[in-house]
């Protein structure tokens, strides 16, 4: 396992916990719950990938840990406020004029990602 700092175990950690509440009974009813299961899974598995490939990634310029670090992310999911402040940050992320998005598709033309994920390669 590479070496993650401080920052970037907390912002997995915040991630992983959205995920795990998203999952619970009471989050059922949320109307883009689904969407938000996806976008987060698919944003954390973006996070660990720039842990084990930083070179790579950081070469076009994908930098979810720094772009990530600068979201109000809640980290609390006993907050009376945890649902409204993770959907706002949902929100935020998957607006298509901000850059994580565009990071995340990125992502899928890496040729390491395209053979964990078990994309083709085309030579």
């Amino acid at each position: 396992m590479p070496k993650a700092s401080a920052e970037q175990t907390q912002i997995c950690e915040c991630l992983s916990n959205a995920l795990i509440y998203l999952h619970r009974p009471e989050a059922q009813p949320l109307p883009s719950r689904g969407l938000m299961v996806a976008f987060f899974e698919q944003w954390l598995n973006g996070l660990v990938y720039e842990l084990f490939f930083p070179g790579e990634l950081h070469a076009r310029n994908l930098r979810l840990c720094d772009y990530t670090a600068g979201l109000p992310f809640p980290t609390d999911p006993a907050s009376t406020t945890y649902v409204e402040d993770l959907q706002a940050v949902f929100q935020t992320a998957h607006d298509l004029k901000r850059p994580l998005r565009g990071m995340l598709a990125d992502l899928q033309t890496i040729e390491e990602v395209m053979i964990i994920e078990g994309e083709k390669i085309t030579p």
